[in-house]
């Protein structure tokens, strides 16, 4: 098992949940208290595979033509981590013409390899690596092969240890962005599609050793690039059992250096959730994101306004594809958890002495919506 798979087992001393960050837990980590810039190791393999953990490595890119590639290597599959190894890998493609391709790929634990000093995962002939300033990621199964590489433009980081943890048991989930954003080229060969595309991209790390449906309620996420800014935003809501705490991730980077990423400065707006005929979960058309540090002139807001589903999965739907099995599953469990992603407009705006002296805008965001409890 590596050194750092469980250096903590205890939760925030001022709430049931969330974020890690005083010295000590620096310290018990292994990392740094001066920054958020992960070191190389911080990408390697953090768990040991065993039953009760779960670990995966995402990619995604926004390509030139319109174009978006999704690549994520697991160590198991994502709905059992109580099983023991089960590698996995899962390719999503959409053209602008609507051309959807999708794959999934299980192996056997034999097949599986990944270094603790670095990201360097391989499963068979497939392999995701790399050094936090560039990747390389192999896709050669079946009829699809994919290749792509990665050149980080805006600098790595975590917030704050990475570590999250829910109550006094060892439940615990680990996130770094390795890349908040990157240059990607990506070439696919598929009986589909056959392209190269350059464009944009981003690549983070997570693991832990909890079933999320048992510690999240919900959680909406989002990132995008808007003229000099990057963005990353999220709102993790804990399960009842954790008081429904709030847990805020926040990083603003300007020019590829970060900005503002401490979310104790961060409040969080959302309009009235509803559910409507295109969700069974209730959504927030609007969220509001505003960074004010006490004693300065300088106020930052982030804006999604949702247009559009681009997605809307139950997750039992994938799970048990027999639909008599899956009304049984559903009412002797109650569970009914959904992921849901959106289209729709982004805004950045800079205020300084109350007045805004910058704002940009696109058009095209996207972000999602889990949704694991009622």
């Amino acid at each position: 098992m590596p050194a750092s798979a469980f250096p903590l087992h205890r939760p925030r001393r001022d709430l049931p949940a969330g974020l890690l960050s005083d010295a000590e837990d620096y310290l018990a980590l292994g990392i740094g208290a001066d920054g958020r810039a992960p070191a190389v190791a911080e990408d390697g393999m953090r768990t040991s595979g065993a039953p009760g953990t779960w670990e995966w490595w995402y990619f995604d890119s926004h390509l030139a033509d319109g174009s978006t590639v999704v690549i994520v290597f697991y160590t198991k599959d994502f709905n059992t981590p109580f099983k023991g190894m089960g590698p996995m890998i899962t390719v999503e493609i959409d053209r602008p013409d609507g051309t959807h391709v999708e794959r999934e790929f299980k192996f056997d634990a034999a097949k599986w390899s990944a270094s603790e000093t670095s990201c360097d995962v391989r499963v068979g002939e497939n392999y995701f690596r790399g050094d936090l300033e560039h990747y390389e990621i192999r896709v050669v199964e079946g009829d699809l092969d994919i290749e792509v590489s990665i050149d980080r433009t805006s600098n790595s980081w975590r917030p704050k240890t990475g570590i999250i943890t829910f109550g006094e048991d060892d439940k615990f989930f680990g996130w770094i962005v390795a890349v908040p954003q990157g240059r990607t080229t990506v070439s696919v060969k598929s009986p589909e599609v056959t392209f190269t595309e350059s464009g944009s991209c981003y690549h983070d790390h997570n693991w832990g050793t909890v079933l999320m449906p048992k510690v999240i309620n919900h959680w909406y996420w989002g990132r995008a690039e808007i003229g000099p800014f990057t963005f990353i935003v999220a709102e993790i809501i804990a399960e009842a059992e954790f008081d429904n705490v709030p847990i805020v991730v926040f990083n603003l980077a300007r020019d590829g250096h970060t900005v503002a990423d401490d979310e104790r400065n961060v409040t969080v707006y959302r309009t009235y959730p509803r559910v409507g005929p295109d969700s069974p979960k209730p959504i927030s058309d609007r969220l509001l994101f505003e960074y004010e540090v006490p004693d300065s002139d300088v106020r930052y807001e982030i804006t999604l306004w949702r247009k559009k589903n681009l997605l809307v999965a139950k997750f039992l739907d994938k799970i048990i594809p027999n639909t008599l099995a899956r009304g049984i599953v559903s009412r002797l469990t109650g569970f009914d958890g959904a992921y849901h992603r959106f289209t729709g407009e982004a805004t950045v705006r800079v205020f300084r002495g109350g007045n805004v002296v910058e704002e940009y805008a696109s058009p095209t965001a996207v972000w999602e919506l889990m949704f694991f409890g009622k």
